[in-house]
């Protein structure tokens, strides 16, 4: 009976990290994005020799009465990170796709240093996510909407992932995690234009 019971309870022990938005200055419009309770997947995944990579994406939307709400194009912001375990160090490098801007690398001589920077956005502009759009940036109408994936690239056991995801109903994703959109409202008035 104890195993019927720990089967059904086990998905709770890898559930999904939790986004947390706040706003970094409310003058400045811009917003921190941090991801809380990301497991112990990230430290498995690349002391294990592989590289793991992190999805940010971020769209500003506008709901619209008795309709579907209409969101700009998203941001993706992609963060791969590995260990070198000859010199003992982690590399994180970042890029925003389809901007024109090189990519950033960042080395970390600890683990705790790397995952501080990896799952925390800081000083996001509304501006850069309104892709400088005003109308949608002012309306009362206006939400962030953030959606963070995650995935182990690399050689390990396809069918020992199959079998984990088929054995727990597709609970446990051994491989990473998809949050599903998040979204923060930006003006807390109940009017609206």
């Amino acid at each position: 009976m104890a195993f019927i019971y720990s089967f059904f309870l086990l998905p709770l022990f890898f559930s999904l990290p939790e986004i947390v938005i706040n706003w970094a200055s409310e003058s400045d419009e811009t917003i921190t994005i941090v991801l809380k309770d990301e497991g112990q997947l990230l430290q498995t995944c690349i002391h294990s020799g592989l590289e793991m990579q992190y999805h940010y994406e971020i769209q500003l939307c506008k709901r619209r009465p008795f309709w579907f709400d209409t969101c700009q194009e998203p941001h993706t912001l992609k963060r791969i990170v590995n260990f070198d375990p000859i010199s003992r160090n982690y590399e994180m490098i970042q890029s925003w796709k389809k901007l024109s801007e090189s990519e950033k690398r960042e080395r970390f001589s600890t683990f705790e240093g790397l995952r501080e920077s990896l799952l925390r956005l800081n000083g996001v502009s509304l501006a850069f996510v309104s892709r400088q759009d005003n109308a949608y940036v002012h309306s009362l109408r206006s939400y962030v909407s953030v959606r963070v994936t995650s995935s182990c690239k690399g050689e390990y056991d396809e069918t020992f992932v199959a079998l984990s995801q088929m054995l727990t109903l597709g609970q446990i994703q051994l491989s990473g995690f998809d949050t599903g959109w998040v979204d923060f409202r930006l003006n807390t008035d109940s009017a609206s234009p």
